[in-house]
């Protein structure tokens, strides 16, 4: 449930970035009416009890992590590789087919005027939600790996579909060059997760939960407020908490294909990818924005 929890705070920030249409943000503060104030003490609110208790699942899932750990069960090492480069497979294949299926859109006009902010709130996000939840409730057996790669597509289809209006506003060039920095940064933060050791990372659960719940929370609030500050927040604490969860779920992964009796690599995928997606987004759209100024 934690898994499913977690994944879907991934997956919502990586829509929110519509509530910002055009993504111009500049720096500054203005004037705020009495009913911004209002919305804005309810976000704090609102922010504040969305990362006590994404606090609490994160510690809690850390403790289990630890018990995993100190439990010594361990399987050989060429299963645990092997899972491991299945997961990697499953993450690069979710890039590959996101990337087909956004230049597969971008080429459809009606696609392009569907993409709407409330058209992915609305049909895209219930989609992906529906999606992940089938992927993790349905066994992992021969008779349903079908059903399993369907709902891993569609997945990659809602996701792909949220990406298109932030694709179509950006320059050809500037969406590669986000593309090749955020695989960069990821590479770099694979090889520091995988030669840590067990126990790493751990201690940033609580802080990671929170951040994630809280930046959620701002980024959803701000489809109404149309608050550079929030904006500003969402986009460079975003940045900084999606590496933090890179070097998180790696390593757990990696806990994970270690020590688990049964193992999914389909379902494990899922963190990173969108950890991936939400990472490159916002690079993107810094780019973006400096090379509009």
């Amino acid at each position: 449930m934690f898994t499913k929890l977690t994944s879907n705070f991934r997956l919502g920030n990586n829509f929110n970035k519509f509530a910002f249409r055009g993504f111009k943000s500049k720096l500054g503060f203005k004037e705020q009416s009495s009913s911004q104030k209002l919305g804005l003490l309810l976000t704090a609110g609102a922010t504040a009890g969305m990362a006590y208790l994404m606090w609490q699942s994160r510690s809690h899932s850390a403790d289990m992590t630890r018990r995993l750990i100190s439990s010594g069960s361990r399987v050989s090492t060429d299963i645990s590789l092997k899972r491991t480069r299945d997961t990697l497979v499953y993450f690069s294949g979710s890039l590959v087919a996101t990337s087909a299926m956004v230049a597969g859109m971008l080429r459809s006009p009606a696609i392009l005027r569907a993409s709407s902010n409330w058209m992915l709130v609305l049909v895209s996000l219930p989609v992906s939600f529906f999606c992940m939840y089938k992927m993790h409730t349905t066994p992992n057996t021969p008779d349903n790996n079908l059903a399993r790669h369907l709902y891993w597509l569609g997945l990659n289809a809602s996701v792909g579909f949220s990406l298109v209006p932030l694709i179509y506003m950006s320059e050809l060039l500037v969406v590669r060059d986000a593309f090749l920095l955020t695989s960069g940064v990821f590479g770099g933060l694979g090889m520091v997760a995988y030669n840590s050791r067990d126990d790493a990372f751990l201690g940033m659960s609580g802080i990671l939960g929170a951040g994630l719940g809280g930046i959620a929370v701002i980024g959803l609030a701000n489809m109404f407020l149309q608050s550079n500050a929030l904006f500003n927040i969402w986009l460079y604490a975003g940045l900084a908490l999606f590496t933090g969860m890179v070097l998180y779920d790696l390593k757990e992964i990696q806990n994970k294909a270690k020590r688990l009796p049964n193992f999914d690599p389909m379902t494990q995928s899922i963190g990173i990818y969108l950890d991936f997606i939400n990472i490159f987004v916002r690079i993107l759209m810094i780019l973006q924005n400096r090379k509009n100024k």
